[in-house]
């Protein structure tokens, strides 16, 4: 579950901020988390998401070897290390003599962690212990927070569209990104934050499933999308010429067909997306996005009783449909998979294509292979 956007962000980078990397030396070892600024690292105890931080070690031995464990739910890193004359390690400085990464990489411990177990919770905090001779003798935890100091959040109810903006409070002009969620529906709001967490403006849509817009994914008009571009490009504090769209799932389906039907689009980022549209998300028979009052081809077949759910080990309940998608592909005549296949090849800007091989919920990675080619 994600971690509520209405308290995130709320601390201060004074309440933050922990005692500064130059204070004494404690006596017994302890972990410090250092986050870059201009006038060089600063401690800190929380971070957002789209924040780097390394992790910092004080108070060992000259030349004393420790280990830093890392741990996120089931997921697991670790390092060796040997502090310096001074009794320290620093991430962001010392390479590894071993562990689940290596080389000098300041946030190796965190994404080079590894599943071990079927382990859940909840927020994406990431708790780090220090180790020697196999004894833990310290501990800290960084809290890692989905929105950053210094954005503006806006409620958009402005020319049909329904959303949120953010914003950095710098005047710009800034990038901006067009965000959009998938068959979940509602406003992406936790990923609008995220991505305006890098100094850009970011328009989170909603186009079904919130006040206001329809209930199910079937027959979204896609001027929608062009009318939201509009609306940024107006903006004073966007630069017209660098506005984005970025869309996971089906709203990757939907981001490569607004790029593929929108020029000004000068960039597109499609997450487990699909080269193909589909039909509407419970509705199979119907279409999922029109144009000028009309619905796009889109494909669909007699495989729907091959989606099976699974049991996840948070106790969810998961479906599995990729097979379903992959029999429908194997069997849909050529001609039918040429109509609703996306003339991504308009695109005007570059576009990226991130899928995963093991997606259960749909095969992203052949799905994007088909936009590739």
């Amino acid at each position: 579950p994600d971690p509520d956007p209405g308290d995130a962000g709320a601390d201060s980078a004074a309440e933050d901020a922990a005692p500064g990397v130059d204070a004494a030396p404690a006596t017994e070892p302890h972990i410090v988390f250092l986050a870059p600024a201009d006038d060089g690292p600063v401690a800190v105890t929380s971070i957002a998401y789209a924040r780097l931080a390394s992790v910092r070690v004080e108070g060992l031995g000259p030349g004393a070897t420790a280990t830093l464990r890392s741990r996120l739910w089931g997921y697991r890193g670790w390092a060796r290390f040997v502090a310096d004359a001074e009794g320290t390690i620093d991430a962001s400085r010392d390479a590894p003599e071993d562990g689940t990464y290596a080389g000098v990489e300041p946030e190796g411990l965190v994404w080079s962690m590894a599943l071990e177990s079927d382990e859940t919770g909840e927020g994406f905090d990431v708790a780090f212990d220090l180790e020697q001779e196999g004894v833990v003798v310290a501990s800290a935890t960084l809290e890692r927070r989905p929105l950053d100091d210094g954005l503006v959040r806006e409620d958009v109810r402005d020319d049909g569209l329904v959303g949120v903006l953010f914003r950095p409070v710098t005047p710009g002009p800034h990038p901006a990104v067009l965000v959009l969620g998938g068959s979940e529906g509602g406003i992406p709001e936790l990923s609008a934050a995220f991505e305006a967490s890098f100094g850009i403006v970011a328009l989170g849509l909603g186009y079904f499933g919130a006040e206001g817009l329809p209930s199910g994914l079937t027959d979204i008009p896609l001027e929608t999308f062009g009318t939201a571009l509009d609306w940024l490009a107006r903006r004073p504090e966007v630069d017209p010429d660098r506005i984005a769209v970025v869309g996971g799932s089906r709203g990757g389906e939907l981001a490569l067909q607004i790029a593929a039907l929108y020029p000004e689009v000068a960039a597109t980022i499609a997450e487990v997306p699909s080269g193909v549209r589909w039909g509407s998300a419970g509705q199979p028979d119907r279409a999922a996005w029109t144009l000028g009052g009309e619905p796009l081809p889109y494909l669909d077949g007699d495989a729907w009783d091959q989606v099976t759910t699974e049991w996840l080990p948070n106790d969810d309940r998961g479906v599995r449909a990729s097979p379903a998608y992959l029999a429908i592909l194997a069997e849909a005549p050529p001609e039918e998979i040429a109509a609703a296949t996306i003339e991504i090849e308009h695109a005007t800007g570059p576009v990226l294509l991130v899928g995963g091989a093991d997606d259960g919920l749909w095969p992203s990675c052949t799905l994007a292979e088909i936009a590739l080619n």
